[in-house]
């Protein structure tokens, strides 16, 4: 969502994070990019994420670091989960959907509490 500068898709997952008890500052870390993540496997997972938008492949390196952290379904997951939310994103940013207004709300609400 952050990736594809994707409004609508990101004014979900950070309602959905914040509901699940993320906190902001954690939400905020995928904005700051990977090296913001102090947990290893975090990092693998938000570096492919970068990998596969920006490239449209994950490099050997990253994709030995998944699995190091992740058994190979898991692995398979996380990279159909990272492309399904970039077409997603596209189909959603190509169509123009707005947030609804309580989600916008509390992106906005999110987006005053950052520093």
């Amino acid at each position: 969502a952050w990736n594809c500068r994707c409004r609508y898709e990101w004014g979900q997952h950070v309602d959905v994070a914040l509901q699940a008890k993320v906190s902001a500052a954690d939400i905020a870390h995928v904005t700051e990019g990977t090296s913001s993540f102090s947990d290893p496997a975090d990092q693998a997972i938000m570096q492919a994420s970068d990998e596969l938008h920006a490239q449209q492949i994950i490099s050997d390196p990253t994709w030995a670091l998944l699995n190091q952290h992740f058994d190979h379904q898991q692995v398979i997951e996380i990279t159909m989960l990272i492309g399904h939310y970039s077409m997603l994103a596209g189909y959603l940013n190509s169509a123009g959907l707005v947030l609804e207004t309580p989600i916008e709300e509390k992106l906005a609400e999110f987006n005053r509490q950052l520093p």
